[in-house]
């Protein structure tokens, strides 16, 4: 299905069957992470940043499989822009997963890397305004804030 380094950018969604999630470890063996079964996903850090593959995917038995590509994402983030902050969560707990399963530091991936996620993110979708810590607008500036300066009462 994918494999791990591949360039594709699409996420799969796990309609029938079973789905084998496995990656390298520091020994260069493959390590078995995860059997996805129908209503799972995998790939969506791909999908999101243009990356390549962290895993590879295999089916256990035959399996129908919905692909999600860029183009079709791509509109449905510019309409709901909090799914990105929805899918950087997904990412990351699997990440802290994955780092516990191979015996790295649960929490090797910080909030600087977290924050420029929700930017590649946006980056590569093409979304305007803020990916730092609150949702993406979808091509809105943000209403300006209005400060009181002090004033000298005597």
């Amino acid at each position: 299905m994918v494999r791990e380094g591949d360039t594709t950018s699409s996420m799969f969604l796990v309609a029938k069957g079973g789905v084998a999630i496995s990656v390298r470890g520091e020994s260069g063996t493959s390590q078995k992470l995860a059997l996805l079964e129908p209503g799972a996903a995998f790939g969506e850090s791909s999908l999101l940043t243009g990356e390549p593959r962290l895993a590879t995917a295999r089916a256990m038995f035959e399996a129908t499989l919905v692909e999600i590509d860029k183009d079709t994402l791509a509109p449905i983030l510019r309409g709901n822009p909090s799914l990105v902050e929805h899918f950087d969560a997904i990412i990351q707990e699997r990440r802290r997963n994955t780092a516990v399963r191979l015996g790295s530091a649960p929490d090797s991936l910080g909030r600087g890397e977290h924050v420029s996620l929700r930017n590649r993110s946006a980056r590569f979708f093409g979304l305007k305004g803020r990916a730092e810590g609150t949702a993406l607008a979808s091509g809105r500036r943000p209403a300006p804030t209005r400060r009181r300066s002090p004033v000298a009462r005597g």
